[in-house]
């Protein structure tokens, strides 16, 4: 309706502008006495009445328009309020759900990928510092996995079939090394740390960076740790001297 009253007011609007300029070359044709001109006087009452409709048409048509606009706004946000209270509570609780399980996604695909597998070893500390990030953004993920029990001769082998996967080692802990306040790793994780060897029960060395208080725990004992295989490792043999490999592992307590 607004679109027909806008049609109206440009219509009337050249009609108005040639009234205009008919009256204006019937008050020259009628001279001084052009008032009481009968062709002057019919033109200009024309003339009157064509803008006054012009003016009540755009003034109609701006309203409706705004009154369209309005009820259509309204329209769509009953709509959007309609459809929110139509959800029962079962699809709110699938729609939490979906969600939940996205975020599960996000979390286990950033956990198991992105590892260095460029080399057996973690010369580079690429894979510690992974390891480190996603306990700090996952504190909760290692202490409420199973752990299943590292294979270690698998590990020593292919470690990288082992990166991402909560592992849990068991063996004789010793040479127990606590981090010094200001050590890097550390003040990136935020709380205490250690350092320790463990022998496990099938005879293979791990050099284990732990993330925890590592004051209850005493050299000689028997432990059992979850974490992460980040590699190989060189470990230097204090009784026969040289060098030999042994697992590299990042473990929470």
């Amino acid at each position: 309706m607004s679109g027909f009253m806008f049609f109206i007011f440009f219509v009337t609007l050249i009609a108005f502008i040639v009234y205009w300029r008919k009256k204006a070359n019937a008050r020259k044709n009628a001279g001084d006495n052009y008032k009481d001109d009968p062709v002057y006087q019919k033109i200009s009452k024309t003339k009157r009445i064509i803008g006054a409709v012009c003016i009540v048409s755009l003034l109609l048509g701006f309203g409706m328009s705004g009154n369209s606009s309005s009820t259509k706004s309204d329209s769509t946000k009953s709509a959007q309020v309609t459809e929110k209270a139509e959800k029962s509570p079962e699809e709110i609780a699938a729609e939490k759900a979906k969600q939940e399980a996205k975020k599960q996604e996000e979390m286990t695909k950033e956990i198991t990928t992105g590892w260095d597998t460029a080399t057996q070893k973690d010369d580079d500390h690429k894979n510690i510092k992974k390891a480190l990030e996603l306990i700090k953004k996952y504190p909760d993920y290692i202490p409420n996995q199973p752990g299943e029990p590292l294979n270690t001769q698998q590990a020593m082998q292919k470690p990288w079939d082992f990166y991402g996967k909560v592992v849990t080692i068991t063996g004789t802990i010793y040479n127990i090394q606590h981090y010094p306040p200001d050590h890097a790793a550390r003040k990136f994780i935020g709380q205490e740390c250690f350092n320790a060897m463990i022998r496990t029960n099938d005879g293979v060395y791990v050099s284990v960076d732990v993330v925890g208080n590592g004051n209850g725990i005493q050299n000689n004992a028997q432990v059992s740790l979850k974490g992460y295989v980040i590699g190989l490792t060189d470990l230097q043999n204090m009784k026969y001297g040289g060098k030999s490999d042994g697992l590299s592992f990042v473990g929470q307590q």
